[in-house]
């Protein structure tokens, strides 16, 4: 019976697991429940890993979406071959059946991509955010977007090798690599190549160069400012460079009486390397001062309680050739014994938690310390650490009162670990004597007069002094220490409250000595007749002036303005002044030249950190011969410094230059009658009120100044800060500098024949500078040579001429571009990226039928007038018997921009045939539009020429616009095209009515001494350029200046000179026949 039960389990096994889903075509996939489907993505650019999180699946088909075949794999890595939105679908099966889930996934343009923070340079790893090869990893550096914030992190897989194909020359590269990461937001980032940190094995090999060469090394120290490379191995063809070894062999701390070697020769064998000491030591000594090769076996001592540092200059040679100098530093730490403790002191009392700090000496090499304390009768100590000479403890519930605690430091040094003594202390109540103010009256004195020091005690403790006596003391400080006791108080059977307060004075006379300067100690309970909890607070000292000479009142407070006005207590000096004292003294006022009378001579406080503005009373003081305070961060409207107040006739220099100083240079400076060395470079002036003097040696260069943002165009409308107009050697305030960018050193601003134009000398005839770009321009030329502006440029996409209109004459612009015809693209520079219009990396026929698209959008804008002055030609556009006729007596038409009413695109019948044409229509809502463009440029030539059917009732031109091969446009009148009035400025902009009350006139406010009047086509060419000079205030006609123009839209550009300022307006206006 046992047997045959056995038999029937096995025999019933399959119906049991599988049950009703049992599948022949499957029978080794059982399964008890339907498959669920789901699964993330992980996104790298066009790769895409789809991570598989279904449940009770065996099997997986995956549908990318972009006609690629099926996967099957569980968890695929995918590899988009273009830009779009794909729909991923992942089918999970088992043999119950199947269960199927969909995402969209979203592959930017490559012009959207960024570099991930992290990623991974392993040639064996499918991981979505590796890289298999350098050519991949630098091809993505190289396009580093510039809105990047993060370091980059690339780790390096171990025990493996890589190297550049031979396409790629990393020398080259390196420039594209240090600009792309310059220009980018957050220009502090590092790009790192590390060693994989999570893997064992050899150090990984980079064969970034094909040779050691001297450029090539350059070019390896170039990159390495901003491409950290650790724990790698260069390469150089076949000579390996240890790269981590650098960091080992610039510096390293030692202890005094330690053996010392530096081997160069570790990090590269193929050089030679010479060594020779570039710093005199002050206290080391074993050390050798210069050699050849490594440096070995030094034994260094440094026997002075400070540390000291050795500093060599290595030398890297190859073949006789300097390729690279780097500094090598040894710093020698003392031996220290043990540790100082300072507070609490040995067998004080501490009165309150609160107030318990434990601080000893610092330790010279010190890298950190320990704090051990504990109640004296416990075995175990508590220990906290602490970076700095001082703690608090941070459980101070550990300290209870009337128990004694004992407490010592340890001290981790290059010598090895320090300890203390150990000091013991009391938690209990007690009194505690404070100096809360000390004071002496008069601060300066002269030999033989009396002054009275007076010092405010307080009782700081927790507990009342009662009838106790103890002594206070006066005491004279010099070089060996405290001298005898100068006069003492005894305080007996004295009480004091907690709290409360007594004071105490000292008289004496002044010392008939030589010195200048005298310090004197007060030292209250000097003879410890008081017990208290802690002595360290019972002495105060005061420095008394035997003054010699003392500076007249006037000067002493401009140099106490100064003080004052540019935190004086923030200066980088030796001994901060004493301004309490008028006391001519060689202890104090450093920085200050004095005569034998006292009066300030000299002011030299360069790179003294003066912070704040500079007091008008400076430039009053009648003496002073030099003024310096050059390189400070001193700010403030330099008018409001010197006024017509100055009285500063001695003065005959003056550097406030690399300062933020802002405003402008004053007239006021021209009452400086003997000055003759004026000094402003690099703050942030940006006007000049008067001409100053020629013989007045001035430098006014290298300023930083803010101008408005610019459409750009092919003269554009820069507004130059009247700073940047002054040229001192002609005495002029009228100059007009060229300009380099910060944006390519190829890129220029000039000015020449009255107005700016923009220059590329790379591309002479093209510029290529995004939207909304960021410059700065950097003056070339004059007086403030090197001073520069940031600002921004905008365009509109497809303004291609730059004419700061998008309209049919930016197509044939954009043909002649892709044609090479600088014989019609070279007068005007060609805007590449407002080309751009399909927004790819070329200019081609993609980019027309975009630009086309952009204009068909907007509404036509028409320049030219119906009539013509002078009897000028002018094409003729019609509708008669069914046909658009054009009759055009000027140059061929290679393209038109036509608006008709009463007819639709699809009655239009274009006469002209072939391939190479461009016709494109677009409805509106009284008829149709369309542009018409010849691609060979031959264009319809002159005379009556019928150029389609139009199929309609009362068909007719309500708009045109027309342009020749060379992009210029041909005018063209049409029935029914209306001028505005004579005389008047049409609707294209207003005028602003504070400057142009007309079109013939403008007010002219006062202090006028120029006035430029500049009038340029749409096309850019300058028609009239005139500068008047001597005007008076009121109304100016132009008549005369716009009498004798064309028919035609024109831009008018009106700058006023005044004495501060510069007055500057634009407008477009149309001159009617």
């Amino acid at each position: 019976m046992k047997n045959l039960i056995i038999i029937l389990m096995v025999a019933l096994f399959p119906t049991w697991v599988w049950g009703q889903s049992f599948d022949p075509v499957n029978p080794d996939e059982p399964s008890t429940v339907l498959p669920k489907a789901d699964f993330y993505t992980n996104q790298y650019k066009s790769r895409v890993r789809f991570g598989n999180q279904s449940k009770d699946a065996s099997r997986y088909e995956w549908n990318f979406g972009d006609g690629s075949a099926i996967s099957k794999e569980k968890s695929p890595l995918h590899i988009y071959e273009k830009a779009g939105t794909y729909k991923v679908l992942l089918t999970a099966m088992n043999g119950l059946g199947k269960d199927t889930l969909s995402h969209q996934v979203t592959i930017e343009p490559v012009e959207n991509w960024y570099m991930g923070n992290n990623v991974s340079l392993d040639r064996n790893s499918k991981d979505v955010y590796n890289y298999t090869s350098l050519d991949d990893l630098f091809k993505d550096l190289e396009s580093l977007p510039y809105y990047h914030w993060n370091d980059i992190t690339v780790n390096v897989a171990r025990q493996q090798s890589f190297a550049f194909s031979s396409s790629v020359n990393l020398t080259e590269l390196k420039d594209v690599i240090i600009r792309k990461i310059k220009e980018i937001s957050n220009s502090s980032i590092k790009i790192k190549i590390v060693a994989d940190s999570y893997s064992s094995g050899s150090i990984p090999i980079l064969t970034l160069w094909p040779a050691l060469t001297k450029a090539n090394f350059d070019a390896y120290k170039d990159l390495s400012e901003y491409m950290e490379f650790s724990n790698v191995v260069i390469k150089f063809g076949d000579i390996p460079y240890s790269i981590y070894r650098e960091d080992e062999l610039e510096e390293e701390t030692i202890c005094s009486g330690s053996s010392v070697s530096r081997y160069f020769t570790n990090l590269c064998s193929a050089f030679t390397y010479d060594w020779k000491l570039v710093n005199v030591p002050k206290y080391i000594t074993g050390y050798k001062e210069s050699g050849i090769g490594n440096i070995q076996n030094m034994t260094l001592l440094n026997a002075s309680s400070e540390m000291d540092t050795l500093v060599y200059e290595v030398r890297f040679k190859k073949d006789n050739e300097i390729y690279y100098t780097m500094n090598c530093k040894i710093a020698v730490c003392p031996k220290t014994e043990a540790v100082t403790l300072v507070a609490p002191a040995k067998d004080d009392i501490v009165s309150s938690r609160e107030d318990l700090l434990f601080s000893w000496k610092p330790v010279v090499g010190a890298s950190g310390y320990t704090l051990y304390y504990r109640e004296v009768g416990t075995e175990a100590f508590y220990s906290e650490y602490a970076k700095e000479a001082s703690l608090k403890p941070y459980y101070t519930s550990r300290f209870e009162y009337d128990k004694s605690y004992e407490w010592k430091v340890e001290v981790y040094t290059p010598c090895g670990t320090i300890s203390s003594e150990t000091y013991t202390f009391k938690m209990s109540h007690a009194p505690d004597l404070e100096i809360v103010s000390f004071s002496v009256e008069p601060q300066a004195v002269k030999p033989g007069q009396e002054f009275t020091f007076t010092a405010t005690v307080r009782n700081s403790g927790t507990e009342a002094i009662s009838a106790a006596s103890w002594r206070d003391g006066l005491y004279e400080y010099n070089d060996t220490g405290y001298s005898s006791l100068l006069q003492s108080k005894e305080q007996e059977s004295k009480s004091l409250e907690v709290d409360g307060e007594y004071e105490v004075k000292f008289t004496i006379k002044a010392p008939f000595e030589e010195e200048e300067e005298l310090r004197y100690y007060i030292y209250v309970n000097d003879n410890g007749g008081l017990r208290e909890m802690t002595r360290l607070n019972n002495r105060d000292s005061l420095m008394v002036t035997v003054a010699l000479v003392t500076i007249p009142t006037s000067e002493y407070k401009a140099l106490y303005a100064l003080y004052q006005s540019a935190k004086g207590e923030e200066w980088y000096l030796n001994k901060r002044w004493n301004i309490e004292s008028c006391a001519v003294s060689r202890s104090n006022w450093e920085g200050v030249t004095f005569d034998d009378e006292g009066h300030v001579l000299k002011l030299a406080l360069s790179g003294k950190n003066l912070i704040g503005t500079i007091p008008t009373e400076i430039f009053t003081l009648p003496y002073l011969r030099e003024l310096d305070l050059s390189g400070n961060r001193l700010s403030g409207k330099l008018e409001k410094v010197i006024t017509d107040k100055v009285s500063a006739d001695s003065l005959r220099s003056v550097n406030l230059g690399n300062n933020q100083i802002t405003g402008y240079i004053p007239k006021e400076v021209n009452l400086l009658k003997k000055l003759n060395n004026l000094q402003l470079s690099k703050n942030q002036i940006d006007s000049i009120e008067a001409v100053l003097p020629k013989a007045l040696s001035l430098d006014i260069t290298s300023q930083t100044i803010h101008i408005d943002s610019i459409q750009l165009s092919v003269n554009p409308q820069l507004r130059i800060p009247a700073i940047c107009r002054y040229d001192h050697e002609s005495q002029s305030l009228g100059v007009y500098p060229d300009f380099t960018t910060s944006y390519s050193s190829t890129l220029k601003f000039e000015y020449n024949q009255g107005k700016y134009a923009i220059k590329d000398w790379y591309g002479a005839n093209e510029v290529k500078i995004p939207s909304g770009q960021a410059l700065t321009i950097t003056q070339a030329s004059g007086s403030a040579k090197g001073s520069h502006s940031p600002f921004k440029v905008f365009y509109d996409q497809g303004d291609a001429n730059m004419d700061l209109v998008v309209d049919v004459l930016d197509i044939p612009h954009t043909l002649n571009y892709i044609m090479e015809d600088l014989e019609h693209t070279g007068y005007v520079i060609f805007n590449y990226n407002a080309a751009n219009t399909f927004t790819d990396k070329l200019i081609n026929v993609q980019d027309m039928v975009a630009t086309v698209n952009i204009i068909l959008g907007a509404p036509l804008a028409m320049r030219s007038s119906l009539r013509s002055a002078n009897g000028e030609k002018i094409a003729h556009l019609t509708v008669e018997d069914g046909y658009l006729v054009l009759d055009n007596p000027l140059e061929p038409v290679v393209a038109m921009d036509v608006s008709l009413k009463g007819v639709k695109s699809d009655r239009l019948k274009l006469l002209f045939q072939g391939d190479n044409l461009m016709f494109t229509t677009c409805d509106t809502d009284e008829g149709t539009r369309f542009i018409l463009l010849f691609m060979d440029r031959a264009g319809i030539s002159t005379g009556k020429t019928k150029i389609m059917e139009v199929a309609g009732t009362d068909v007719a031109v309500t708009g045109a616009m027309l342009s020749d091969k060379a992009a210029k446009e041909i005018p063209v009148t049409f029935p029914g095209k209306k001028d505005p009035e004579e005389g008047t400025p049409t609707d294209i902009d207003t005028i602003d009515e504070a400057v142009l009350t007309n079109l013939f006139q403008i007010q002219i406010p006062e202090n006028v001494h120029l006035i430029k009047i500049s009038l340029y086509g749409l096309n850019g060419r300058l028609v009239v350029n005139k500068e008047l000079m001597g005007v008076n205030a009121g109304g100016y006609s132009l008549r005369e200046v716009l009498s004798g123009l064309s028919v035609g839209t024109y831009v008018l550009h009106v700058g006023m000179w005044t004495d501060k300022d510069v007055i500057e307006k634009k407008i477009k206006l149309y001159i009617s026949k």
